[in-house]
């Protein structure tokens, strides 16, 4: 084939392959946009507690991402679902899920990403009863997020650090942890955020004991949750609150704010939630004297937090239906709750010696922090001030210089004007010099000329003494 038909098909063809990569790129693009589109859906999805939506939209996404071998979209999809099983209750598969994540970004060196998975990792531990695991992942996410300055997204792992410490009945350090939470967000306008940081401050003042001040937080909560359109917070805020109207025995109202609250855990499908809010109502129609309601309502709780080994709540409930029981003198029935519930009292206890032991270790590696940081923050000082005296060292040497340098050009300015007065006192007396030295020449040429003109010729007096001689 000769070249004249080579070269051209050559050009062509290499055209039609850059077309055909451009698109490839394009719809590359296109691809990875739609993971992205799709995460971000089953997180405002999620954030609305619509959760069966959030699931469908992150598995989709999880689906196309790994088609496309879109690492980061993957990684944002196993996030997803791991909160989504976590707030199920699900949380040997969330943990897996989770870890899924946290692998793929710590391969991609996706620092704020791997933060903010170690981060939720450590509510579940929490949430399972493994405090230390807990802990240790809250500290190592707030590590990383202060190396890279991610402060904004700090404020969800002091806020999980709250709850550990919520675990372990250490309120006052939880209120710590809630208060900065709460801050951060406020300060970042992390508004989504701010009902649930409400609702952890509420939470801590109810169980110290505190109502007037947990109720103003949960008025608060309930005010963002609602303007926001956010039903999660809603539903656990609500529940609060009807617990503080039933310690003042404002039945209606405690009655009302717990319907509400039972309303939508039903919605969002969070039996942790439902299991709660059940075993406040039953506790309601108890006290206002309903027995048939108040049996139905524990019951369910019950189920609920069984479902889920939900063990605080079972150990709850099942001394509450005993009680109800024994009132309305059913006493088999009142026995077989009593027998469940002192089991179950049982396993907690041997949990609480393990908390206690817990908590002292956390306090130590809390303290053990605390001190690393006011070493480094004295470092810090030492290393300002040692900045600060040498800047004054420079400045003062500079102010010295300068003030050197202006004396040098002030005396240099005094001997030009010196020097520019003794030009012109001489240039003065050069001109006057010139002057008489003109006025003297004027002088001799004047006597010379009435010399000449009186005096004879020098001619004239040679031949005249010569004539004589002769």
């Amino acid at each position: 084939m000769s070249k004249t038909i080579t070269y051209p098909l050559l050009i062509i063809a290499i055209t039609i392959l850059n077309v055909m990569s451009g698109l490839a790129q394009s719809k590359l693009k296109i691809d990875t946009a739609q993971v992205n589109r799709l995460n971000d859906q089953s997180t405002d999805f999620r954030i609305k507690g619509k959760l069966d939506s959030a699931y469908y939209t992150a598995s989709k996404s999880l689906q196309l991402a790994q088609k496309f071998n879109y690492n980061e979209g993957e990684a944002k999809a196993f996030y997803n679902i791991g909160i989504l099983l976590y707030i199920k209750g699900e949380y040997n598969q969330a943990l897996d899920t989770l870890n899924k994540s946290l692998h793929i970004y710590q391969v991609t060196k996706n620092k704020e990403r791997y933060s903010s998975v170690l981060t939720v990792i450590g509510g579940v531990k929490n949430a399972t009863g493994d405090l230390i695991g807990a802990i240790e992942y809250q500290l190592k996410s707030i590590k990383i997020k202060e190396e890279i300055g991610d402060s904004a997204n700090l404020a969800a792992a002091y806020s999980n650090i709250g709850n550990v410490y919520m675990s372990t009945s250490d309120y006052d350090r939880a209120l710590s942890f809630f208060k900065k939470s709460l801050e951060l967000n406020s300060k970042h306008k992390n508004y989504q955020k701010i009902p649930d940081n409400y609702y952890n401050i509420a939470s801590a003042y109810k169980l110290k004991g505190e109502d007037k001040f947990s109720y103003s937080y949960i008025k608060k909560s309930i005010y963002y949750a609602d303007s926001l359109g956010l039903e999660p917070p809603l539903s656990y805020s609500y529940g609060l609150i009807a617990g503080l109207e039933l310690n003042k025995k404002n039945y209606k109202n405690a009655l009302s704010y717990c319907v509400k609250a039972v309303e939508i855990s039903e919605k969002l499908g969070d039996k942790r939630m439902m299991s709660a809010h059940f075993q406040r109502l039953g506790t309601i129609y108890n006290q206002m004297g309903n027995f048939k309601l108040a049996e139905k309502n524990l019951i369910t709780a019950l189920d609920l937090a069984n479902s889920i080994n939900y063990l605080e709540q079972i150990i709850e409930i099942q001394a509450k239906l005993s009680k109800l029981y024994e009132e309305n003198q059913s006493y088999e029935k009142a026995l077989n709750y009593y027998i469940g519930y002192k089991k179950a009292e049982e396993s907690l206890l041997n949990m609480e010696k393990n908390k206690e032991m817990t908590k002292k270790e956390m306090a130590f590696e809390y303290n053990k922090r605390e001190s690393a940081i006011k070493t480094e923050q004295e470092k810090k000082e030492t290393l300002v001030k040692l900045e600060h005296q040498q800047q004054q060292l420079f400045m003062q040497f500079l102010g010295i210089a300068i003030t050197s340098i202006l004396i040098i050009l002030a005396l240099i300015a005094r001997n030009l004007m010196l020097t520019k007065k003794q030009k012109v006192v001489i240039e003065k007396q050069k001109g006057l010099v010139e002057e008489k030295q003109k006025e003297i020449l004027d002088s001799f040429r004047y006597a010379r000329k009435i010399q000449d003109a009186i005096l004879p010729q020098h001619n004239y007096i040679e031949k005249t003494i010569n004539r004589l001689k002769n």
